[in-house]
């Protein structure tokens, strides 16, 4: 049976899955997961970057023995899941995206950081706390880190000519974070990408239409199944 292992946005945690998962394909092992310091997790430092995250994912591969997965990542973990499939990690088969914001750099990244600061966040303070514990304002810090990191050392087009597994990169029509220029011009850098535009779908995962977003992710997956028989 292969393994999909789902990966939250900035800010989220693992629940935000939660109304997607029962429409999910039941002949895979699904392993949501949160990010260190998320969803009320250890973690062994509050300034995280991409490549600490990069390689919890990898940690957790290699400590389940998962020979052979897919890694579906909404926004911050569709970026991950990029970083691993660039970089040619062992048992990845296939990234599936959401959301997923390709363009940055140290300017756009400081612009995204403003946005989440303490205080433009305060209607959903509550619902930060809830969801992270008390650790919550450390979960906002740790997310201008990544975000300063990946600013520094973002994913370029090129790096997309090297991967080698499918990757395909969904985008939801009324999505104001990622534009459709971003998502197509990476998507066409890489032999093995592809993209799908999502009618009618907003960024936020805990928004979107949950049956027909799972549609999306069954399709491809079953993709996969269908090859591996053929």
């Amino acid at each position: 049976m292969k393994h999909v292992i789902l990966l939250h946005g900035a800010l989220g945690c693992k629940s935000h899955w939660l109304h997607i998962l029962p429409y999910l394909n039941q002949g895979y092992t699904y392993h949501n997961l949160n990010f260190p310091l998320h969803g009320g997790t250890a973690a062994a430092k509050k300034d995280l970057t991409l490549s600490d995250l990069t390689q919890f994912v990898s940690g957790y591969v290699k400590g389940q023995q998962l020979d052979n997965f897919v890694i579906m990542g909404y926004s911050m973990g569709g970026y991950v899941g990029l970083d691993l499939a660039i970089k040619h990690f062992k048992g990845l088969d296939k990234v599936i995206t959401l959301g997923t914001k390709l363009n940055w750099d140290k300017t756009i990244a400081e612009e995204e950081i403003s946005k989440l600061s303490l205080e433009n966040l305060v209607p959903i303070h509550a619902k930060l706390e809830k969801e992270h514990g008390s650790h919550w304002q450390d979960v906002i810090s740790a997310t201008h880190s990544i975000m300063r990191s990946i600013g520094e050392q973002q994913l370029l087009m090129e790096d997309f000519k090297n991967i080698q597994i499918p990757v395909c990169l969904l985008l939801g029509e009324r999505d104001k974070m990622v534009t459709h220029e971003e998502t197509i011009m990476f998507s066409e850098s890489g032999d093995t990408c592809s993209y799908q535009i999502i009618a009618g779908q907003p960024h936020l995962l805990e928004r979107v239409d949950a049956e027909l977003i799972a549609g999306k992710i069954n399709a491809l997956l079953e993709t996969d199944r269908q090859h591996e028989n053929s």
